[in-house]
């Protein structure tokens, strides 16, 4: 296998260049790393915000004929959290997209649009 990926392995070089190309320097991490965790977190921050959020909506008698299918379950296994009716799952997607990318692009923003791709 290693004699393989031996051919490939050699041109990682060309790879390399080609993404620095394509997205400039790469910054040094502890440079960018701040920003990097910080983006992470807000991420995290606003995608947990989001779910709370619209499956406390569900819980709402006007919703609550979808997200029942969530509550079915009689044993509590993992895969029952994943439970859950397809106009839910859209309504997550979507929201949960829309919030994500204003926040992207407010942090774009707000860093006076200087993140390239790679931070």
């Amino acid at each position: 296998l290693l004699t393989l990926l031996n051919p490939w392995l050699l041109q990682a070089t060309d790879i390399t260049s080609a993404l620095t190309r394509l997205w400039g320097e790469r910054p040094r991490l502890a440079e960018a790393s701040w920003l990097m965790m910080l983006y992470g977190l807000g991420v995290f921050l606003v995608s947990d915000f989001v779910h709370y959020w619209l499956h406390r909506l569900f819980h709402s008698r006007w919703l609550w004929e979808f997200h029942k299918v969530h509550h079915s379950a009689t044993v509590l296994v993992p895969p029952t959290a994943s439970r859950i009716h397809l106009v839910e799952k859209l309504a997550e997607i979507l929201l949960k997209g829309s919030a994500l990318a204003l926040y992207s692009g407010a942090f774009y923003w707000l860093c006076g649009g200087s993140v390239r791709p790679y931070t």
